[in-house]
Parts: C-alpha cells; sequence; structure tokens
C-alpha cells in the first residue's frame, strides 16, 4: 500500500495496536538511523508518506 497522506505518530500507533511508547522506542531507537536518513526527527508529530513506508516495508503497517 502507497501512503498519500502524513499520519500522527498517535494514528500510526493505533493502525499497528500498539502503545505511543513502543513506537518512539522503535522510532527513535530501533530504526532512527534509517529513518534520518530519509527525513526523520525526533520532535517531529508526523510521519510522512516516505516514512510510513519504510515502517510499513518494517512491520505489519496495514490501513483499513
Amino acid at each position: 500500500m502507497r501512503f498519500k497522506q502524513c499520519l500522527y505518530k498517535n494514528e500510526v500507533a493505533d493502525l499497528l495496536g500498539i502503545s505511543r511508547s513502543t513506537l518512539a522506542h522503535w522510532l527513535n531507537e530501533k530504526y532512527l538511523d534509517d529513518l534520518v536518513k530519509i527525513g526523520y526527527r525526533k520532535k517531529q508529530k508526523y510521519l510522512t508518506p516516505k516514512q510510513l513506508t519504510f515502517l510499513q516495508e518494517k512491520v505489519d503497517l496495514t490501513t483499513n
């Protein structure tokens, strides 16, 4: 699935069925180096379509 819009981090956490703190761990520790290369900053409140596509490749991120 290709993302066309940004999603807030809490929306992404809800889609994954995880807490926002677990998502923060993934974004700010587990995948940080790769995400920084595509423009991610720890303090941003939303994820861009490119960042969402990256995350989708790593975990089961699907929208209904």
